[in-house]
């Protein structure tokens, strides 16, 4: 994390590192330096307005400490490997008429990330994927077909009673008996830094055995980012002397041709002082953008001039008395 750059209490995204100059090499820190937003369409989940605490200006690069209300921390192109697959054999529901997370897991393979603890049976976010990735709760050997099982998130309890209420907003699949669901982690569904994912078995009547197998793999491949992403907040701030004020017409780079050279008679009015750098080519190129000479707009008005073919003339005599 930089540091020297102020101290950013929130969660997620909490410096952006933007550069000072444009594809076209324009230094453009007076619009940087102005701004005090940040909008970030991310692939996933949509446009996220940044706000920015502080700034520093380096070399050719901005630094801005940013706040967010919310955990996100997608980054286009980091696309981490979420996939691992679990299961437990004769799992069991050890109070009846309650939900009981499953837990203890015996085989896990993959989880390279280390988010799913096997032991506590829940599955935590340490960030926020940018692609959307996919839950599959398969279940196998259901003894009685009352017995259901649930994935939930936000839910890290042991033991829910049913003489409570449960909160099944927070249900993301039910498989009732033998089956299997799967559920792609996006819109609604998606989760976020922090939240967590477990499974819960339910039985009406006694105890049933059953085998529980749950799975995460990534469904998209890696999103190439592009700048058209970042969406700047132009409607603040003091904009004299801005590039991106259209009113003021205060253009503050020339335009130099690719053609004409500047004839300096700075010393004589009658013959340039950089006459021998004009014949050898090499004098500097005259403040005139060549489109004054290619477009007939303007050079007819001051060069070539212009005539009408109109065959209707009104002529108009005064006689002074």
């Amino acid at each position: 994390m930089p540091t020297g750059y102020g101290t950013i209490y929130n969660d997620g995204v909490k410096y952006i590192k933007i550069n000072k100059f444009d594809i076209d090499g324009t230094d453009k820190s007076d619009y940087l330096a102005q701004m005090n937003s940040i909008r970030i369409n991310h692939p996933d989940i949509g446009v996220r307005q940044y706000n920015i605490a502080t700034n520093q200006v380096q070399n050719d690069y901005f630094i801005f400490g940013v706040s967010n209300p919310q955990q996100i921390t997608s980054s286009l192109g980091d696309v981490n490997n979420y996939g691992f697959t679990s299961s437990k054999a004769n799992v069991e529901s050890a109070t009846l008429g309650s939900l009981v997370k499953v837990k203890n897991y015996s085989t896990t393979v993959g989880n390279i990330l280390n988010y799913f603890n096997p032991t506590t049976g829940v599955y935590t976010f340490g960030d926020t994927p940018n692609i959307p990735v996919k839950f599959t709760l398969n279940i196998s050997n259901v003894a009685n077909p009352a017995t259901t099982h649930s994935i939930y998130k936000n839910s890290t309890s042991d033991t829910y009673s049913t003489m409570f209420p449960v909160d099944l907003n927070n249900r993301l699949g039910l498989v009732i008996g033998n089956g299997s669901i799967s559920i792609v982690l996006t819109g609604s569904n998606y989760l976020t830094e922090n939240e967590t994912l477990a499974v819960y078995t339910f039985n009406l009547s006694d105890p049933a055995s059953a085998t529980v197998s749950m799975s995460i793999y990534n469904v998209t491949p890696p999103f190439n980012g592009s700048s058209s992403l970042i969406l700047f907040n132009p409607d603040v701030g003091n904009f004299d002397y801005n590039d991106y004020n259209a009113l003021l017409n205060n253009a503050d780079i020339p335009q130099y041709s690719t053609t004409w050279m500047d004839v300096d008679y700075s010393q004589n009015p009658l013959v340039p002082i950089n006459l021998s750098l004009i014949m050898s080519g090499t004098a500097n190129k005259a403040f005139v953008q060549d489109s004054n000479y290619s477009s007939k707009a303007w050079s007819n008005l001051r060069y070539n001039g212009s005539k009408t073919n109109s065959f209707r003339y009104i002529w108009v005599i005064k006689i002074i008395f």
